[in-house]
């Protein structure tokens, strides 16, 4: 085996650790959520916090350094695919250090100070924050397997699609549903 080979193999378990990881959380938040309720999410984002430095830093930088390694030996640095997924494993590092690091920080201080309500309210954003993340996570898979080359627009506008559209459905505040003693309350008015 050579050696393109050998970081080709990191690569792919590195990623398999880090996407599949996340992805097992978020999967985990939402049956939890659904079958016993939203305090559940708290559980859930204590295991993230726990999972972040010990998990997911550490697979998520060895996929970017034999990614690197690799498109290094292989002469790869103008390739669509190849910047794509580094600007992906950028928004997506960015994400983490500076929106789920701290949110999931926020979660645990209101938990301390007794503020449960208002520590689920968070912990469910992160959540949310985190399924756009994850969106953008498998979009650099998508680019992994496809490789596209810049005179591919279908595929990178596809791609674009995808995040705008995760960007659409997790990023923005879920609608309130109205309760019946609120319609009743707009009713009477």
């Amino acid at each position: 085996m050579d050696l393109y080979s050998s970081f080709k193999l990191v690569h792919v378990i590195a990623a398999m650790a880090w996407v599949g990881g996340g992805l097992t959380l978020i999967a985990q938040a939402i049956f939890r959520i659904r079958e016993a309720g939203p305090r559940e999410v708290l559980e859930v984002t204590r295991n993230m916090g726990l999972l972040a430095l010990r998990w997911f830093l550490p697979s998520s930088a060895l996929t970017l350094l034999s990614g690197l390694l690799m498109a290094l030996l292989g002469g790869l640095w103008t390739q669509a695919w190849i910047v794509l997924s580094l600007a992906g494993f950028a928004v997506t590092f960015l994400t983490g250090h500076f929106i789920l690091r701290v949110r999931g920080e926020k979660v645990f201080a209101l938990q301390t100070e007794g503020r449960e309500h208002e520590a689920v309210q968070e912990a469910l954003a992160l959540i949310r924050v985190s399924k756009f993340d994850y969106a953008v996570v498998l979009m650099v898979v998508f680019l992994m397997v496809l490789k596209p080359q810049w005179n591919d627009p279908a595929v990178i506008g596809g791609i674009a699609a995808v995040i705008a559209c995760a960007g659409l459905v997790f990023l923005l505040p879920p609608k309130r549903r109205s309760t019946p003693r609120a319609q009743g309350e707009n009713a009477s008015r």
